[in-house]
């Protein structure tokens, strides 16, 4: 789901393409987070989260 921000990586696990490491999380800045909703609904590891203004809404 949305290659064009996540790709799969060797571990197994999906990454954030273009994010920033901050502790043990990817994060990124979005203007359209849609197709990140959808990907974290679909993550059979729900690993996957996306927050907007420190909510998590997907």
């Amino acid at each position: 789901m949305c290659p064009e921000f996540w790709e799969m990586a060797d571990d197994g696990f999906s990454h954030l393409k273009g994010s920033k490491k901050i502790g043990q999380n990817e994060e990124r800045e979005m203007d359209n987070v849609k197709c990140d909703i959808e990907a974290a609904e679909s993550c059979p590891a729900t690993c996957i989260k996306v927050y907007e203004n420190g909510e998590k809404i997907g």
